[in-house]
């Protein structure tokens, strides 16, 4: 078996959400079919596309499937909309959340800010996590970790209230 056993060819495509507007390859109806990808629930893969490694989610709308590109994939290999790119993936752990340094340390200095972590779901926790990696300046992703602290000790802060509801704390 290699490390990516599924593999397909797709057109990069626009596909609109409400008012949001987002870049996707949409997954061929066989491959779906080999995945018993058959409910609402996203599936999360570790993927080579066009060369370039993403980690993301199949995710289902409207009886289609598709995973949503980063926008460095297309810096990275300057494949544009409509261009039709190689996907190579493999199904990765659903509960895999890759910590920013900054994040990770955080993290370490606690026990209680850890466990307060731990007590959030995956999908919270790599929202959190993307927060922090996507801060291009180190002021900018210092302020981040400083509100996920806040955050873990019980508080709310604004920039973060999105994330939170629904949740008990």
């Amino acid at each position: 078996m290699t490390y990516y056993p599924f593999a397909f060819d797709a057109p990069i495509a626009r596909k609109s959400i409400g008012t949001l507007r987002y870049t996707v390859v949409f997954a061929p109806p066989d491959i779906v079919a080999r995945l018993g990808l058959d409910s609402a629930r996203p599936v999360r893969i570790d993927a080579d596309i066009a060369g370039y490694p993403v980690r993301g989610a199949l995710q289902a709308s409207r009886g289609r499937w598709y995973l949503m590109l980063p926008k460095a994939l297309f810096k990275a290999t300057g494949v544009t909309v409509g261009d039709v790119v190689s996907v190579h993936f493999r199904l990765d752990d659903p509960d895999a959340v890759e910590l920013p340094v900054e994040l990770a340390a955080l993290l370490e200095s606690s026990t209680t800010l850890r466990r307060g972590w731990e007590a959030l779901s995956a999908g919270k926790q790599r929202a959190l996590a993307y927060r922090v990696a996507s801060a291009k300046r180190p002021p900018t992703r210092a302020a981040r970790v400083d509100e996920i602290r806040e955050l873990l000790r019980g508080k709310t802060p604004a920039a973060l209230a999105y994330l939170m509801r629904g949740t008990r704390r």
